[in-house]
């Protein structure tokens, strides 16, 4: 169970990492259009 917790921990910090990268790369689509 404690283990299963861990693993959602990850997935979300991985999620949110994945939506900033996208966001970086908006913002670098942004400055060179």
């Amino acid at each position: 169970m404690k283990k299963q917790r861990k693993q959602i921990i990850i997935f979300n910090l991985y999620k949110d990492s994945f939506i900033f990268q996208e966001f970086i790369v908006w913002i670098k689509l942004g400055i060179i259009v």
